[in-house]
């Protein structure tokens, strides 16, 4: 018969392989828009501070130890159009591969779609995606379905909600990462309501 102690004992069995494996998800990767949504993300998934090395100061950085891998992250706000974003580096395990990377892989191939090949800013190649966002600025599906709805030829294969990824890697070092612009939904949202009106204009006379 169990008693009380080896019922504990078979509880915590039971349950740690589920506190080792928590793992970031490619939704929650994309779901990342601003600093305070990194740290939210990084914070809900057992991640630590990191301290960052003087080339790195003006980034923000996390890290977290699994079983036989590690996984380090990076953040910078961007200050112009196209420089800031979240970095992903998850280290090989004994047989060069990381799970949690290859499923977030796999899972962009299976639902995004390839867009480009761009190099950053080191001239590191990355192989970007773009993924459709589960969960848009409902302001600027508005704006967009108005201007698919009476706006002429306007191409609506054209998503301006999609968010790009992007993937790479560095000897035994997979790479994941998620460029943020400034220009943000707000501002998606202001420019394209004051095209559509320009253009529905232009289109009445």
């Amino acid at each position: 018969m169990f008693n009380l102690r080896t019922m504990k004992y078979l509880i915590l069995l039971l349950f740690t392989p589920i506190l080792c494996f928590s793992q970031i998800t490619l939704q929650e990767i994309l779901a990342i828009d601003s600093e305070t949504t990194f740290k939210r993300t990084m914070i809900e998934n057992g991640f630590s501070i990191k301290e960052m090395d003087e080339e790195f100061k003006n980034k923000l950085g996390y890290k977290k130890e699994l079983t036989d891998t590690e996984i380090h992250t990076r953040f910078k706000s961007p200050d112009t159009l196209y420089d800031g974003g979240a970095l992903f580096l998850f280290t090989s395990d004994f047989y060069k591969k990381n799970d949690i990377h290859d499923e977030i892989y796999d899972l962009v191939k299976k639902e995004c779609e390839f867009f480009e090949i761009r190099e950053d800013t080191t001239g590191k190649p990355f192989a970007y995606y773009k993924c459709p966002d589960i969960d848009p600025d409902p302001k600027l599906i508005e704006i967009i379905d108005l201007m698919h709805k009476n706006l002429k030829d306007t191409d609506k294969s054209i998503s301006l909600t999609d968010i790009e990824i992007g993937f790479s890697k560095s000897d035994s070092i997979y790479i994941i990462n998620l460029p943020i612009s400034n220009f943000n939904s707000e501002k998606k949202i202001e420019f394209l309501t004051a095209a559509y009106g320009l253009l529905l204009k232009e289109q009445k006379e």
